[in-house]
C-alpha cells in the first residue's frame, strides 16, 4: 500500500483498491450514462445504474478538458470527496492530475499530485502520506512522502523520499539525469530513530576535554548514548516494525470505514496499531 508509485496507471490502482462496484448506490431502474464524442460524457457505476463513475469531456471523439473519476458511494454533505482528477489534451493527459480521500470533517484530503505533458509526467511527483499516518504520528495534519522530478516521462532532479514514522525526516534522497541516477545519499536510519546525530549533522570535536569538569560531561554524555543504544535495540522501532503496523493499521482503517464514520475507524486502528507496537517490546 505504501508503495512509491510512478505512473498514473499505478496511482489508479493504488486509489482503486478499494473500490468495489458491491458498495455502490443503485439509483436508477435505467441506464444513465451519456456518451457524446463532442462534449460532456458521464458513466455510472453498475451498467449506469450505480452512482456517477466517470465525467469527462470530448473533442471529436477524443478526451479533452477534465476528466474525473468518482469512488463509489462516498457521497458526504452532497460532495463525492473521494475522486481522481487529470486533464486531458487530444485523448492524452496534459497539466496535473490530483487524487483526493476522505479528509477529517468531511475534507478532502489530498494523496497524489503529479504534472503531465503531452502524455508523460514532466514536472514535480508528489505523493502524500495517508490520514491514519497523520492521525498517528502528526496530529492528522497533512505531510509529504515522496517528492520527486520527471522530464519528458523520465526521473530528472532530486527525487526524497520521507519517512512515514517521522513526518518530514527524510529516509532517502537520490539525483536523477534524464532517467538516470546519479548520486544517493541513505540515512542513518538508527540514528534517525533514535535521535543521535547522523554523519551529516554531526558536529566534530577536535580538541580533548582538559579539566575534570569536562570530562565528566563526556562521561555523562557516554552513559546516555548507551542508554539510548540499549533502549533502540530493545525496543519496537524502525521501518522493520513500525511499517508493517502502519500497513496493518491503513488496511483495517479503510475496511472499518465503509461500516462506521471515520472518526470511529480511525480510533479502533489507532489502539490497534498501539498494542501491535506494544506486543514486540513486552515480550522482550
Amino acid at each position: 500500500m505504501f508503495q512509491i508509485l510512478n505512473t498514473l496507471d499505478q496511482a489508479s490502482e493504488d486509489y482503486k483498491t478499494f473500490s468495489n462496484e458491491d458498495c455502490c448506490n443503485i439509483l436508477s431502474e435505467e441506464n444513465q450514462n451519456i456518451r457524446n464524442d463532442n462534449g460532456l460524457n458521464k458513466i455510472y457505476y453498475l451498467k449506469g445504474k450505480g452512482d456517477l463513475h466517470q465525467e469527462f469531456y470530448m473533442k471529436d471523439g477524443k478526451k479533452d478538458g477534465i476528466y474525473t473519476d468518482y469512488y463509489p458511494a462516498k457521497m458526504m454533505d452532497g460532495k463525492i470527496l473521494r475522486r481522481q482528477v487529470v486533464n486531458f489534451k487530444n485523448d492524452l493527459e496534459d497539466g496535473l492530475y490530483t487524487q483526493y480521500w476522505e479528509g477529517v470533517n468531511h475534507a478532502e484530503w489530498k494523496m497524489y499530485e503529479i504534472e503531465y505533458n503531452n502524455g508523460l509526467k514532466h514536472g514535480f511527483y508528489k505523493k502524500y502520506a495517508a490520514l491514519i499516518n497523520c492521525s498517528m504520528v502528526n496530529n492528522g495534519q497533512p505531510f509529504m512522502h515522496v517528492e520527486d522530478n520527471y522530464k519528458n516521462g523520465k526521473k530528472h532532479g532530486l527525487c526524497t523520499l520521507f519517512l512515514l514514522s517521522q513526518p518530514n525526516v527524510i529516509a532517502n534522497k537520490e539525483e536523477y539525469k534524464d532517467g538516470e541516477k546519479i548520486s544517493e545519499s541513505d540515512m542513518n536510519e538508527a540514528s534517525i530513530i533514535s535521535g543521535t546525530p547522523t554523519k551529516s549533522n554531526k558536529k566534530k570535536t577536535s580538541k580533548k576535554s582538559n579539566n575534570k569538569k569536562d570530562k565528566d560531561v563526556d562521561k555523562e554524555s557516554s552513559r546516555k548514548g548507551e542508554r539510548v543504544r540499549r533502549y533502540s535495540s530493545s525496543s519496537c522501532s524502525g521501518t522493520e516494525c513500525i511499517f508493517p503496523v502502519l500497513i496493518i493499521a491503513f488496511i483495517l482503517f479503510m475496511f472499518l470505514s465503509l461500516f462506521f464514520t471515520f472518526a470511529t475507524a480511525a480510533i479502533i486502528s489507532m489502539v490497534v496499531s498501539a498494542i501491535l507496537l506494544f506486543l514486540p517490546s513486552s515480550e522482550k
